[in-house]
């Protein structure tokens, strides 16, 4: 039982914006599947890797087309293993190949599908220089304005191409990190249409980036459960405690005192304890995202060495000291600058710590500058606080990867 196809390849119904996509669409969904089949590690992937870059390509004995013509070029490469120090490149590279003209102010670009066949020499693991043939497939052929890019037609330098070429090529590769190299790789192509017509020889160069698609869907899903962990340990948060930090400012008030100006040490003083009323009256009234307790400022250094003598207060005005938050979570809120300052009418907002006092970002809200000009102000801020984690709570739970028994991990 045999199956039989017809096909008929018309390179001239093809355009570079349908090849392309084509070619973004099979490395998105190649992609796509290899994350969530999490084969990052697979072998085949691992030796898989995207290029993208710059060619640079000219029509060699063109009277007509004398400049160098520079486009984008991307592609696929497969890395085979040999021996210890030969491996083969082998994949598919879109490029654009043609010249421009210096007088007549035109262009004429040839779009290939090229698939490399280098066997490389590796000097070291940085290190590799390779040559082969290059098979093309003939995709299009435009002559345009190189002001406008408008197409002419019809094209008056038809150089009628063959359908299929080869060319020579030669490659150097250097890795610039674990998972990216640069490509650099000429090729000259032989005659590239039939004789009789206008000889169609192509020099080439191209300057790529070449990335691991192993390596880079590992790091997309180190990335992605890295942020699925933070936004579980931020839900966990609301069964264990925030501490918000309250500072005395002693000092600041100590700058005005060894300047001579006692009334703003104490202005200073006064500013903040009225302010930490505030803020402690806030939390226990408006905050009920999870548990509460204060820290002083000067007591914070004790807290991210895991002091467990460090005093903290509650907010029903108990004293107790963080070895008594018995393995809760536990995070670190810095109000901004709330209290008086002279001068720089921005003020720094707030934002969270972890237990080793590094600041935390998303899925933690953060406000960029602090607007407080009465005290009133402050309950706000607690009330827009508690209202935003809450929020962020709901969106966390609505995830599709979201289940209940995560937060007992």
């Amino acid at each position: 039982m045999g199956i039989c196809c017809n096909f008929t390849f018309q390179p001239e119904q093809m355009s570079v914006k349908h090849i392309k996509s084509a070619l973004i669409l099979s490395a998105l969904l190649l992609f796509s599947q290899q994350v969530r089949a999490q084969l990052g590690n697979d072998p085949f992937l691992q030796k898989s890797s995207f290029v993208a870059g710059v060619s640079y390509s000219r029509i060699l004995g063109s009277k007509v087309f004398d400049q160098d013509l520079d486009k984008f070029t991307f592609g696929y490469l497969y890395e085979a293993p040999f021996q210890k120090n030969v491996n083969f490149d082998i994949g598919s590279v879109f490029m654009v190949k043609g010249g421009r003209s210096r007088y007549e102010n035109i262009s004429q670009t040839f779009g290939y599908l090229d698939f490399p066949l280098i066997a490389n020499y590796v000097f070291n693991p940085s290190f590799k220089l390779g040559g082969g043939l290059m098979p093309s497939v003939y995709l299009y052929n435009t002559l345009r304005h190189r002001g406008t890019h408008s197409v002419i037609s019809p094209n008056s330098y038809d150089y009628s191409p063959f359908n299929y070429d080869v060319s020579l090529a030669a490659k150097l590769d250097l890795r610039l990190t674990p998972n990216a190299s640069l490509v650099v790789m000429g090729s000259y192509s032989m005659r590239s249409n039939a004789p009789g017509s206008n000889a169609l020889h192509f020099a080439n160069g191209s300057v790529m980036l070449k990335v691991g698609l192993g390596s880079s869907i590992n790091k997309v899903q180190s990335v992605i459960q890295k942020g699925r962990v933070d936004e579980i340990e931020f839900v966990k948060l609301a069964s264990g405690c925030l501490l918000v930090v309250l500072n005395d400012r002693e000092r600041f008030a100590d700058y005005y005192r060894q300047k001579g100006d006692t009334a703003k040490a104490n202005l200073v003083l006064k500013d903040a304890r009225i302010k930490n009323e505030a803020l402690k009256r806030a939390f226990t009234e408006y905050f009920t995202f999870c548990q509460v307790y204060f820290v002083e400022s000067n007591e914070v250094g004790k807290a991210c060495d895991k002091d467990s003598s460090c005093p903290i207060l509650s907010t029903n005005g108990t004293h107790t000291t963080l070895g008594k938050l018995v393995e809760k979570p536990y995070v670190f809120f810095k109000p901004g600058d709330i209290y008086f300052s002279e001068g720089n009418p921005i003020k720094q907002g707030y934002y969270f710590m972890d237990i080793d006092c590094e600041i935390l970002y998303d899925p933690y809200p953060t406000k960029s500058f602090a607007a407080i000009t009465k005290l009133t102000d402050i309950d706000r801020l607690v009330k827009e606080l508690n209202r935003r984690m809450q929020e962020r709570e709901a969106q966390i739970k609505e995830r599709r990867y979201f289940t209940e028994d995560l937060l007992s991990r």
